[in-house]
């Protein structure tokens, strides 16, 4: 029986797949993501002698680089950090569910298998000598526990 409607676990399965994205590359600092903002909008306003150009600026006929503004700065970083957070608490819930799993290696190889390795349906069946049943009873038992986990967790409304 399914617990949550198809388009929540839809999600559920996004951020799972997402999750073996974020545990492979570096998570960036609030310190990386002002120093990118100034990299990318260039020079303040008003720094610098005025005579003398920046030569790893772009020539772009019509003025150039704009740096955005500290209130939109500020807004950006405060929507990343927001973000983080969010990644954070989802990462929390899918740790919490592998952790669970410690138990049954192949309920955790499927897990390993589908959300890591994004193999098809097919190819995990193989792996596993498991039938399609199985296999879409074995997902829908993991997105179930996922969602229940985010609902404890107040990343997903009942």
């Amino acid at each position: 029986m399914q617990v949550f409607p198809r388009e929540v676990t839809g999600r559920i399965a996004n951020q799972f797949y997402a999750y073996y994205e974020r545990k492979t590359r570096k998570r960036m600092t609030l310190r990386d993501a002002a120093l990118l903002i100034d990299f990318v909008a260039g020079p303040a306003p008003g720094q610098g002698s005025g005579r003398l150009s920046d030569i790893t600026a772009p020539r772009v006929s019509g003025g150039g680089r704009v740096r955005p503004g500290e209130v939109r700065i500020e807004r950006m970083l405060r929507k990343y950090m927001c973000q983080a957070e969010n990644d954070d608490a989802w990462d929390q819930v899918f740790d919490d569910l592998i952790g669970r799993y410690n138990e049954e290696p192949d309920m955790r190889r499927f897990i390993q298998l589908t959300f890591r390795d994004r193999l098809s349906d097919l190819d995990i069946c193989e792996k596993l000598h498991i039938g399609r049943t199985t296999f879409y009873k074995y997902r829908l038992s993991v997105l179930s526990q996922a969602g229940i986990l985010a609902v404890q967790k107040s990343l997903l409304v009942p």
